[in-house]
C-alpha cells in the first residue's frame, strides 16, 4: 500500500515539471525526502544529510550513504538506490550527467550556497551544460492537503498527545518544578507508544508563561499561577501539537478574566472553520475578541499553523497569510494572552477542516 501511496505523490510531483520547465527536480529537505519517499531517517543538523532525492520524468533515484544502505534497500525497492561512497559531491554529478538532466529544479530552502556553488563549478570543469533553478515550496504546497493515510497517522499522533496531557494533571503540585514536569512529559510519550518527541516541551509558571516559547527551568509552580504546558509527539513522522494552562486551586483575579478570553477567542474560531474561509480571516475573528477587551497588543503570534511531518508547516493562520483553507487541512488555532512579567494564558488545539465545520482531534480523554 506504502509503495503505492508514494509512488504516486511522486506521479503528482511531476506534473508540475512542465509548469516550472524542469526535467529534473532534487528533494533535499527531510519531510519533503520522506513525504515522496517513505525515506525514514532525519537531519539532525544543516551540514550533515541522511540522503536525497532525485526524481526525473522517468526515474527516481534515493541518494544515501553507506550509514544507510542496508535500510534503504530494504525498505525502499520501489526506488532506484544510489549510494555515494566519497566525495558526495562529485559522484552526485556523476548522476546528473548518466541521467542527462539539463534542467535541475533545487529546493532553494534546503541547498546551502556552499553545495549550490561547487555543484555548478564541477559541472562547469566537467563542461557538461546544465540549468539550476532554485523553487520555494512545491513539496510545501502538495503538503497542505492531507491524504487518509496522514489523517490517520495524524490522529494516532494527537490522540497520544492529548492522553500525555491528561496524564500531565496528576504530577501538577505545587513545588512541583517545570523540568520535572517536562521530563514526565518524555516518559509518557514513550510509555504511550510515540515514537519521539515533535519538539521540546514547554512547561512555563507564573512570570515565565509570558514568554512563549520559554524554556524549562527549576522554577517551582506555585497555587494560582498560570502554567502553560505545550506539548506534542510523532508517530511514523507525523507530528502533534496542544497547549493548555492550568491553574493549581484555580486563577485568581486578573487571569480569571485572561483565561475566559482566550477560550472564548479559540471557541468562536473554530465555530467559524470551514473550507473556503481565508487564514487571515480566521485570525481577525479570534483576535478581534482578544482586542475588543483591551488585550490586543499582548496577543503576540498567528492564530495557528499547520501540522503534518513538520510541527510547523504551511498553511499559517496568521494576519499576514491569505491563503484559502480546503478541506482535509490540518491546523492548530492557538490564541494567547502574554502579560509581560506576570505571566501568560494559552490554549491550543489541532483540527480537521471540513466542508462546513472542523474535527477537534486533541480532546483530552
Amino acid at each position: 500500500m506504502e509503495r503505492d501511496l508514494f509512488l504516486s505523490r511522486i506521479a503528482k510531483l511531476r506534473s508540475f515539471f512542465s509548469e516550472k520547465g524542469l526535467d529534473s527536480l532534487w528533494i533535499k529537505g527531510s519531510e519533503n525526502r520522506r513525504y515522496l519517499s517513505g525515506f525514514k531517517p532525519e537531519d539532525i543538523i544543516l551540514t550533515e544529510s541522511a540522503g536525497s532525492l532525485l526524481v526525473g520524468k522517468d526515474f527516481e533515484i534515493l541518494l544515501t550513504d553507506p550509514r544507510y544502505e542496508l535500510e534503504a534497500k530494504e525498505t525502499l525497492s520501489y526506488l532506484e538506490i544510489k549510494i555515494l561512497k566519497n566525495n558526495l559531491i562529485k559522484e552526485f554529478c556523476d548522476v546528473i550527467m548518466e541521467k542527462g538532466i539539463k534542467k535541475l529544479g533545487f529546493e532553494q530552502n534546503y541547498v546551502s550556497y556552499g553545495d549550490y556553488a561547487k555543484i555548478k563549478k564541477e559541472l562547469q570543469n566537467r563542461r557538461y551544460e546544465i540549468e539550476l533553478i532554485p523553487l520555494e515550496d512545491t513539496i510545501e504546497q502538495m503538503r497542505k492537503i492531507k491524504d487518509s493515510y496522514e489523517i490517520a497517522k495524524i490522529k494516532e499522533s494527537a490522540r497520544i498527545a492529548a492522553r500525555i496531557m491528561d496524564e500531565l494533571k496528576k504530577y501538577l503540585k505545587p513545588g512541583v518544578t517545570e523540568k520535572e514536569i517536562a521530563f514526565k512529559v518524555q516518559e509518557l510519550a514513550y510509555l504511550l507508544g510515540a515514537d519521539s518527541l515533535s519538539f521540546p516541551p514547554i512547561v512555563a509558571s507564573g512570570p515565565n508563561s509570558a514568554l512563549p516559547h520559554a524554556v524549562p527551568t527549576e522554577r517551582r509552580i506555585k497555587e494560582n499561577e498560570p502554567v502553560i504546558i505545550d506539548i506534542g509527539v510523532k508517530v511514523d513522522g507525523y507530528c502533534s501539537d496542544i497547549t493548555r494552562t492550568y491553574f493549581i486551586n484555580g486563577a485568581k483575579g486578573e487571569f480569571e478574566e485572561i483565561y475566559s478570553i482566550v477560550k472564548t477567542a479559540q471557541k468562536k474560531a473554530m465555530e467559524s472553520v470551514k473550507e473556503g474561509i481565508k487564514s487571515n480571516e480566521l485570525d481577525r475573528i479570534a483576535r478581534s475578541i482578544i482586542e475588543d477587551k483591551g488585550y490586543g497588543r499582548y496577543f503576540s503570534h498567528g492564530l495557528g499553523h499547520g501540522v503534518g511531518l513538520s510541527v510547523h508547516e504551511d498553511p499559517r493562520i496568521s494576519k499576514i497569510d491569505n491563503t484559502v483553507l480546503k478541506s482535509n487541512m490540518v491546523v492548530t488555532i492557538e490564541p494567547g494572552i502574554y502579560l509581560p512579567k506576570k505571566g501568560g494564558v494559552r490554549i491550543e488545539d489541532m483540527i480537521i477542516i471540513q466542508k462546513n465545520k472542523c474535527e477537534v482531534i486533541t480532546d483530552e480523554l
